[in-house]
């Protein structure tokens, strides 16, 4: 659900905590929850469940490209600013980029990205994303004119 809202950050479950983290937790909770029942047979379901839940996101995290950033809290921009034109592309890294029009424009997504809990570096702004299993995006504002500005954002 923090997902679908556009959240992030480090008390939001990132993509690695939910298909890794998590299924082991519950696996772990269920071993502790058999140990104390000293009756296999009505855990033996619940177990079961957890080993193909285990099985699923084994296979969905490998599945899982990390090259291709999502919206990463980007997406959509601030309401008063025109999108121009996305680019996505992979070279050495993946990277996807937007460049918008409005008044402010540059200043204007620096504030949606503080507001979106990303902190300046020298030359970007980052944020990590995750609980146990965190992974850090960064983007890069570029002012073209007072009135446009370009954001790539990467992983």
């Amino acid at each position: 659900m923090p997902r679908a809202l556009s959240l992030g950050g480090r008390w939001v479950p990132s993509l690695f905590d939910v298909y890794v983290f998590l299924p082991l937790l519950a696996a772990v909770i269920c071993v502790v929850g058999m140990r104390l029942e000293r009756s296999p047979v009505r855990s033996i379901g619940l177990v079961s469940f957890i080993l193909v839940g285990l099985l699923l996101a084994g296979m969905a995290s490998l599945m899982f490209d990390d090259r291709h950033p999502a919206d990463e809290g980007i997406w959509p921009v601030p309401p008063d600013l025109h999108v121009v034109s996305q680019t996505e592309g992979c070279g050495s890294a993946c990277l996807r980029g937007v460049s918008v029009t409005g008044e402010r424009a540059a200043e204007r997504i620096r504030e949606h990205l503080r507001s979106h809990g990303y902190a300046p570096r020298p030359s970007e702004m980052c944020r990590v994303n995750g609980v146990v299993l965190t992974y850090t995006v960064c983007t890069a504002v570029t002012e073209d004119s007072p009135t446009a500005a370009r954001v790539e954002w990467y992983m």
